[in-house]
């Protein structure tokens, strides 16, 4: 289930003569922009984490492809030390499953304890994720409306706390135009997050 099964991603048995080795995972997020029935997708590739010492990581994944039996392709990256890559694919099935409270719950827990370890990376990778459950046609159905608001009204929580916990830097780069939603309002931002928060 997207949001809510843990998933635990190993790069085991990884040699180079250039050590130490880094690792870092990355996802395919698909984001929907739905009008009523009327649905595209446009696909962005997000980061769980960026590099990392350790070779294995527990996360949650955003929902695979709805037009393609909702698989998820991950990519796991193996860095040696002059910088020198290698990257393996893997193709994981992760399903919406529109029981919001637990989405909203999952969400809260995985975003809190990265603010509080003042990992704002894992916390922007949590945002990431979470935003790009807005546009899931399964929210876009009318009796899923009030589910749709409740996730978009937890999310701007969010992204208050973000930028609180970032404190001015992050609030500057977001009004200097160097991230996509300079250009935007609050509330645009918020609606079309994805992985433009």
């Amino acid at each position: 289930s997207a949001m809510d099964t843990a998933f635990s991603l190993t790069c085991d048995g990884w040699l180079d003569q250039h050590m130490p080795l880094q690792y870092e995972f990355r996802v395919k997020v698909y984001l929907q922009t739905c009008q009523g029935e009327d649905c595209r997708i446009e696909t962005v590739d997000s980061t769980l984490g960026g590099r990392q010492m350790g070779k294995s990581k527990v996360t949650t994944l955003p929902p695979g492809n709805p037009e393609n039996d909702h698989r998820l392709e991950i990519q796991a990256i193996v860095y040696d030390a002059l910088g020198a890559t290698q990257v393996r694919e893997v193709i994981v099935k992760s399903v919406f499953v529109p029981n919001v409270p637990i989405l909203i719950e999952k969400a809260r827990t995985e975003f809190g304890n990265a603010i509080a370890s003042g990992n704002l990376r894992a916390a922007s990778q949590q945002l990431t994720l979470f935003g790009g459950l807005l546009g899931h046609k399964e929210l876009a159905k009318t009796s899923m409306k009030a589910d749709a608001a409740k996730l978009r009204e937890t999310l701007a929580e969010l992204v208050a706390q973000y930028y609180a916990s970032g404190g001015r830097r992050r609030r500057n780069l977001l009004n200097s135009g160097t991230v996509p939603c300079a250009q935007c309002t609050y509330d645009e931002c918020v609606q079309s997050l994805g992985a433009n928060h």
